[in-house]
């Protein structure tokens, strides 16, 4: 899915800093509650906010979805289940594979040492694009416009199935936000299949904004 040794380049800085706001609605990051059980209680960790709970006050509270209403997914450990995730996701044969097998594995292990309750079901609409898109190898050209200005554009190259490289219309120095111009320079630069992709940041929040799943 994305090559172990993918590389990025000729980013533009003004778009790619958007970068966030489209992964936000395509692939929204869990709030995950960590909690590490000890012989005095619980240490939770959520929003980087360290919380020290009794075991007594916890119980009151009726449980850790009461305590926490905003947590998509809460994982629960001991320093010994923390340590042996740990020390297993950093093992070669699992740390040296491409970025959507690391992931897989690294669920795999979390669910099999940790306690995991998800809490809400989370989209990742990005996961499904990168794989639909990698059936072919070659050039995926993708632009967002907002306003009828271009808003975000990158270059995606894929090879075997992986995406081995991500640029921007900076590359080419000039008409870094004309999109027909884009779509030339593309073609030019890489002959072969190119697709090229364009839709309004606004039909991407009306489909994706507020939806979990």
């Amino acid at each position: 899915m994305i090559d172990r040794n993918f590389a990025t380049e000729n980013l533009d800085p003004v778009m790619w800093n958007r970068l966030g706001a489209i992964l936000d609605l395509l692939a929204p990051e869990p709030r995950v509650l960590h909690v590490l059980r000890t012989e005095k209680g619980f240490r939770t960790v959520m929003n980087q906010r360290l919380r020290v709970i009794a075991e007594a006050e916890a119980e009151r509270a009726g449980g850790w979805e009461a305590l926490f209403p905003e947590a998509d997914e809460i994982r629960i450990y001991t320093c010994d289940t923390a340590e042996a995730f740990l020390s297993e996701i950093q093992q070669a044969d699992v740390f040296d594979t491409d970025t959507q097998h690391y992931m897989k594995e690294v669920y795999r292990s979390l669910e099999e040492r940790v306690e995991v309750y998800r809490v809400r079901k989370q989209r990742n609409v990005l996961w499904k694009l990168l794989e639909w898109w990698g059936r072919q190898d070659g050039i995926c050209n993708l632009g967002i416009t907002k306003d009828g200005a271009l808003y975000f554009q990158c270059i995606l190259e894929f090879r075997h199935g992986s995406l081995v490289r991500a640029t921007t219309s900076d590359r080419y120095e000039k008409d870094v936000y004309n999109w027909e111009k884009i779509c030339e320079n593309v073609e030019r630069e890489f002959p072969g299949n190119v697709r090229h992709f364009i839709c309004t940041l606004e039909e991407l929040e009306r489909k994706f904004a507020g939806k979990t799943a």
